[in-house]
Order: C-alpha cells, then sequence, then structure tokens
C-alpha cells in the first residue's frame, strides 16, 4: 500500500498563513486599519484589501468570487505599488488580451509568468519577476483570511464571512469577564 507524501513545501515556514493580529501601537478607525493588524507585510496587506473588496463587489452584484479570479486581485494590489504602476498597467492589458483569446487557465498563467519577467526587465525594474511574488503572497493572504474567518470557501467560491467577528466578540466577552473579576476582587 502506498503512503502519502505530505504536499507541504520543505522550505515553508511554519508560521506563514498563522493568524496573528498585531496591537501593538495601532489605531482602528476603518476596515482596512482592521486588515492592518493582521498584515505588517504592505504586499500582503494591499493584496488582503483589494481581496476583500473583490469578493465584497462579487457578493453585492449576486456574483460568485472563484480561485480563478486571483490575477485581478493581484493586478488591483500591484497598482497600489507607486513602483508598479506602469507594470501593473501593463500587466492588466496583457491579461485581458490573454483573456479575451481564451486560452485555458493553465496556459493564461504561464504566459502572465513568462510577460511579467520579460516586463520587468523591460522597465528597468530590479525585481526579476513581481508577478511571481504577488502571486504567492496571493495564496498566503488567501489562507490567513480565510483562518481569521474574514472569507470562507462555499461551493468552491469565497464569500465575506462573519466569523471574524463573532470571534472577537467572544474574545471582548471573555476579557471583560476577567477584567471585571480582577476590578471586582481588588476592590474588596
Amino acid at each position: 500500500m502506498k503512503t502519502l507524501k505530505s504536499t507541504k513545501h520543505p522550505k515553508t515556514n511554519p508560521s506563514v498563513g498563522k493568524v496573528r493580529l498585531n496591537l501593538e501601537g495601532r489605531r482602528v478607525g476603518t476596515w482596512q486599519d482592521i486588515v492592518g493588524l493582521l498584515f505588517d507585510n504592505e504586499i500582503r496587506r494591499n493584496i488582503a484589501i483589494a481581496l476583500l473588496q473583490e469578493v465584497a463587489n462579487y457578493q453585492r452584484q449576486g456574483s460568485e468570487f472563484t480561485r480563478s479570479e486571483w490575477p485581478k486581485v493581484i493586478l488591483s494590489a500591484m497598482k497600489n505599488d507607486p513602483q508598479l504602476e506602469e507594470y501593473a498597467e501593463r500587466m492588466a492589458e496583457k491579461f485581458s488580451e490573454l483573456e479575451a483569446s481564451g486560452i485555458p487557465r493553465s496556459e493564461l498563467e504561464r504566459a502572465l509568468r513568462e510577460y511579467g519577467e520579460q516586463l520587468a526587465e523591460e522597465l528597468g525594474i530590479e525585481e526579476k519577476n513581481p508577478w511571481v511574488r504577488y502571486r504567492g503572497a496571493y495564496f498566503i493572504v488567501l489562507r490567513v483570511l480565510e483562518r481569521a474567518g474574514m472569507i470562507m470557501k462555499k461551493r468552491g467560491t469565497y464569500v465575506i464571512s462573519d466569523n471574524f467577528s463573532k470571534k472577537l466578540r467572544i474574545i471582548t466577552k471573555i476579557w471583560e469577564d476577567f477584567a471585571l473579576k480582577t476590578i471586582e476582587n481588588t476592590l474588596w
């Protein structure tokens, strides 16, 4: 009988994909600020914001955000990086062109990866291929947002979830109970 090997990449840092809130010195006034508590890395933060906006937009329109929509999220996030604006615009044009041609998704992804590398060289971007870095970060962000309860997979699509707020309410209740008991015990 064959045993299945782990599909986990051996060089993957075990902390990648873990949910951690960094509250130190942070003020929260918007939902984007809350996302910033989860992601210190600017690229991941931009991807998370773009992903949540896309999923929410799809939901509002009564559509479904599928796993194959990730290139749109990456392109949206890249546009927020001033050093990659032109790169992102040209990648978006190439994506639209390839998508309109109707080629299979795997070929589209390969073509974007190759074009991304060529374009980075043409534009004099130091990084060999920003597209690959953003693509890798996207899947980490997706996993963190799922684990945090901000989004959930439902019948092969992603939707905004209220599990995150439920978890925070539970944490708030537990902490308030503890703090109240501590205060009461110190007063008597």
